[in-house]
């Protein structure tokens, strides 16, 4: 679960087709699947963006898959 507790964190799926944004902002929350779920979190605001994110994650296993380009060409942060 991610809480965004400054500015604003747009979120892109590489599972949508269209690229659409999803924006969050302070208080908001939202989950964050895993299970090899490509999406790219983005600060496209001037302010620094803070968030909280607890996971659970099993005993040994890798905490994050950086992976390709997530799919939405459009974001000019995608590696």
């Amino acid at each position: 679960m991610i809480t965004i507790t400054a500015d604003t964190i747009t979120a892109y799926e590489a599972s949508d087709p269209t690229c659409t944004p999803k924006i969050y902002t302070v208080g908001q929350s939202f989950t964050d699947i895993g299970c090899g779920d490509p999406h790219n979190l983005v600060n496209e605001t001037g302010a620094e963006a803070k968030t909280i994110a607890v996971q659970f994650i099993p005993h040994g296993t890798t905490r994050r898959i950086d992976a390709d380009d997530p799919g939405c060409p459009q974001v000019p942060h995608c590696p």
